[in-house]
């Protein structure tokens, strides 16, 4: 059967090759070549896998929306973000109170508290008491002392202001003890050398905290003080200063104003009196440079008003960048002196004092300020002044005793030479050296009393490691001359001559040393009048000699 196949196949085979032939045979075409033969292929069409179908007629439908009117509620919280914080150093605790105790030869005891409050943005806030006192001097009688004193503070911070104030009550005893050498009397009643200063008052202020300079900066406070001794003397102080400035541009325009009222009482007059100061300024200061231009207008008003001008004016040139820095200026002004301020400088005076207030002519000033290095500064200073109603210290001699002070007054002019050098590696060692060099020129007073031409002054603070703490203090003053009376005989009888006695000058050195057993507990004591010298800062009255004060600090 297989082979019958392939014998059909063949015989058709044949059979389509003889038919061809007979065909071709029929054909007579005439083919002319033009150009080389360039065969084409032609293109493929894929057929695809996924066939597609076109179609020409497309309905596009018209599709209606609706929407429905309902309002989905979305719960939205909102998370806080913390504010980026700058680590630095740990913030020292702080403790609310401080108690300090000690006791002296001589019977010296000290006793100080402090409460305060700790940080707080909104207010602060505190109170101290202080009690100090001494049998006195050995050898000297009846110069025994007690300083007592309590003051409360605070301050309130509002978002654009600060309101702030304190309130005080002190009470002084000393004794006049410094009598005449040559005056030997008998002490019949003891309580005519005791002298008893007592004063209350206080203080309130507000001041602006906007450091915008596009905005009024102000300061604005006043202040009352009341005080009164043994001896029908009183005196009420009262003052208001108020403080206003702008910038506009580079120039800062500022207004000081100041009220000053004071009324003194004694057994013998009544004195009162009224201080007006307005001070306009204008400040200009690039970077090189600062120039201050004012002038300031006082009026006097006691019995006769009083008008006076005085300049105000101050150049200062950055010569070299913060390192050399000269200044110079102009300025003058009309001073308060009323009773309360001779008790502070020699609370040995007498009770009925004449008042005059110290005028400052003119006060001219050249200097240079600077820094030898980062640790090292200094300050040197020429002043010229002329100063009408200078007040002195002089022995009252129509006493018997001779053992208080009155004033006497005069048209001074002074030369002063002032130089400061300041120290300070970081908290480890500091320390200030100032000296004061002065001529006097009077018109009517021999000398000026109780005025030495030259100070000096050395303080030193050393911290060991934050557990020993020295501190040393070196002072000393030149001589000075004091007042005196000598009863000369002559042709007509006798007669009171003014002398000026000369006090020779000294120098002194305290040293004070305080261990820490930790940060709330320390131990201290203090070494006064290292070199034991009895010298004399007012006439006859002795200074306290060696003498040693220790003691404990508590905090909690």
């Amino acid at each position: 059967m297989k082979k019958n196949k392939i014998s059909y196949l063949f015989l058709l085979l044949i059979g389509l090759f003889y038919s061809k032939n007979a065909f071709l045979q029929n054909v007579n075409d005439t083919f002319i070549v033009v150009k080389p033969y360039e065969p084409v292929i032609s293109d493929a069409f894929k057929i695809k896998d996924n066939p597609s179908i076109s179609d020409t007629g497309k309905i596009i439908p018209s599709l209606n929306y609706l929407f429905l009117n309902t309002r989905a509620i979305v719960p939205f919280s909102i998370i806080s973000i913390e504010p980026a914080k700058i680590k630095g150093e740990p913030l020292v605790k702080l403790y609310h109170s401080y108690i300090k105790a000690g006791i002296g030869n001589n019977t010296t005891p000290l006793a100080e508290i402090y409460y305060n409050s700790v940080r707080n943005k909104s207010y602060s806030f505190g109170i101290n008491a202080k009690h100090f006192s001494s049998n006195g001097i050995s050898n000297i009688d009846y110069s025994s002392f007690s300083e007592n004193k309590l003051n409360i503070y605070g301050k309130k911070f509002l978002k654009r202001h600060t309101l702030y104030g304190d309130g005080f009550y002190s009470r002084n005893v000393v004794h006049y003890y410094g009598m005449d050498s040559l005056v030997s009397p008998e002490i019949i009643d003891k309580s005519g050398l005791k002298q008893n200063y007592s004063s209350f008052g206080g203080k309130v202020g507000l001041l602006s905290n906007l450091a915008d300079s596009s905005v009024y900066r102000y300061d604005i406070k006043s202040n009352y003080k009341y005080i009164y001794d043994l001896y029908n003397t009183g005196e009420h102080y009262a003052k208001i200063d108020a403080n206003i400035g702008r910038y506009f541009d580079f120039d800062y325009y500022h207004l000081k104003t100041t009220i000053d009222y004071n009324k003194y009482s004694s057994a013998t007059d009544t004195l009162s009196n009224s201080i007006i100061s307005i001070q306009p300024g204008i400040t200009s200061m690039s970077r090189k440079w600062r120039l201050n231009v004012g002038l300031n207008i006082t009026a006097e008003l006691a019995n006769v008003a009083k008008f006076r001008f005085y300049p105000n004016a101050e150049f200062r040139y950055n010569l070299i960048s913060e390192i050399v820095i000269p200044y110079l200026g102009i300025t003058g002004n009309l001073k308060r002196t009323n009773f309360d301020y001779f008790v502070q400088q020699n609370p040995f005076v007498r009770s009925s004092l004449n008042l005059i207030n110290e005028n400052t002519r003119y006060h001219g000033y050249i200097g240079i300020r600077g820094n030898f290095s980062s640790k090292v500064s200094f300050n040197v200073a020429a002043n010229y002044s002329q100063i009408a109603g200078m007040a002195m210290f002089v022995k009252d001699y129509s006493e018997i005793l001779r053992n208080k002070f009155d004033l006497v007054y005069d048209t001074v002019d002074v030369t002063n030479l002032r130089t400061e050098i300041s120290f300070q590696n970081r908290e480890k060692l500091r320390f200030l050296i100032t000296t004061d060099y002065n001529m006097f020129a009077t018109r009517n007073q021999k000398e000026v009393w109780h005025r030495p031409n030259f100070k000096a002054n050395i303080s030193s603070i050393y911290d060991l490691a934050d557990k020993i703490i020295i501190r040393l203090d070196i002072f000393g003053i030149d001589k000075q001359y004091v007042r005196t009376f000598e009863r000369v005989e002559t042709t007509t009888g006798f007669e009171m001559v003014q002398n000026a006695v000369r006090i020779e000058g000294w120098i002194d050195a305290n040293i004070g040393i305080e261990y820490r057993y930790t940060k709330r507990i320390s131990a201290f004591v203090n070494f006064n009048n290292l070199l034991s010298k009895g010298y004399q800062r007012w006439q006859d009255y002795t200074t306290m000699r060696f003498n040693v004060l220790g003691g404990l600090t508590y905090s909690f």
